[in-house]
């Protein structure tokens, strides 16, 4: 089935003597010059952040390069075992002050 297009809906453009926000960024505050080793620790520890709180995630960290030439798997991290090495004590723990119920 084809439908047809919609035309992109008109943004109104506020009146001169208002004034403007100021302009996004449009990279939302990422760096877009991170070299790959620093790429690789970002996705490391946002993998782990969000699998440590997810126990259905399967408790693996992996992390792959990906170029125009293919894939090479970089890190295979059990989530235990990466905690326990980014937070080796409870104090390390960005969460040490939130009381557990």
């Amino acid at each position: 089935m084809h439908l047809p297009r919609r035309p992109a809906a008109a943004v109104p453009t506020p009146p001169p003597h208002l004034p403007r926000a100021p302009p996004q960024n449009p990279h939302h505050g990422i760096d877009r010059d991170l070299s790959v080793a620093e790429a690789v620790e970002l996705g490391r520890r946002s993998i782990y952040h969000a699998t440590f709180r997810d126990c259905a995630s399967g408790g693996t960290v992996s992390v792959y390069h990906v170029t125009q030439d293919g894939w090479t798997k970089v890190h295979g991290d059990d989530v235990t075992e990466l905690h326990n090495q980014l937070y080796p004590s409870i104090e390390k723990h960005p969460a040490a002050c939130t009381p557990v119920i």
